[in-house]
């Protein structure tokens, strides 16, 4: 019996499975109107080549399964992205900073023999972490020439403009410049990115009334299944355990 796609909006599906009436079909939907050679087998359709999608993939294929990864952007990696510096080609990080220190992150990163650093942000404050709203990383990576460019990473727990974010960055580094000794400057903007929002949450009666278990009662309908921020929370180390203890046993006991 065929196996067709079904698409979902959020990132994981199976390929597994027929339409349930081949009468009702569409020529947008019917494998007969395509050229054979324009049609794709694989035993799973990712779509959204974002964090989770990345991770879904990768682990998918670990299994022995064939795996199709749709992205709308030209780029894979979801808020993971790099500003490229136009005059060496230089690729300088502007994306996710921060990885839990978990078994499922450093599993996932001794994949592809890559070390992690580990960072205690603030040890004056509880766990580490530092005061927000404000800057909680900041570096200048090495670029040729002996140039330099600052790289600043910035949290919040509420929602705030890019023009408050931005002046509120500038603010740091000139009273850093100063306490340090060094010429107070205003600095040029060579790239700017917003990931907001990091938390999105529905409300407490909402909650209550059931939302997420109308939620997860989708999963594993029509042989697909969610993941990603509105399944769980818009970080990765987060989505990586999700993946991997919840959505793939069920999608491999599926397939």
């Amino acid at each position: 019996m065929a196996k067709y796609l079904s698409f979902a909006i959020l990132s994981v599906l199976t390929a597994h499975g027929t339409a349930a009436d081949p009468n009702s079909r569409s020529s947008v939907t019917d494998p007969a109107g395509y050229d054979p050679h324009d049609i794709c087998h694989r035993d799973v359709l990712v779509v959204g080549g974002g964090s989770s999608g990345v991770y879904s993939a990768i682990r998918l294929r670990d299994h022995g399964k064939t795996v199709m990864v749709a992205e709308k952007q030209g780029r894979l990696g979801g808020h993971a992205e790099a500003w490229v510096d136009p005059v060496s080609g230089t690729a300088v990080n502007i994306g996710v900073e921060a990885f839990a220190n978990v078994d499922v992150v450093k599993d996932y990163f001794a994949r592809f023999d890559l070390s992690l650093t580990y960072v205690n942000h603030d040890s004056s404050r509880p766990y580490g972490l530092p005061e927000l709203p404000g800057i909680y990383a900041m570096f200048s990576p090495p670029l040729p020439g002996g140039r330099l460019i600052t790289n600043v990473y910035y949290g919040s727990p509420g929602v705030l403009s890019d023009d408050e974010v931005k002046a509120d960055i500038v603010g740091g580094l000139q009273r850093y410049q100063e306490e340090n000794g060094l010429p107070v400057a205003q600095p040029e903007w060579l790239a700017f990115s917003s990931h907001a929002p990091f938390n999105l949450m529905v409300s407490n009666d909402k909650v209550a009334d059931g939302f997420y278990e109308e939620l997860f009662a989708l999963q594993g309908c029509r042989n697909t299944f969610y993941n990603g921020a509105a399944w769980h929370t818009q970080d990765s180390s987060a989505l990586w355990k999700f993946t991997e203890y919840y959505i793939l046993p069920i999608m491999l006991a599926a397939l």
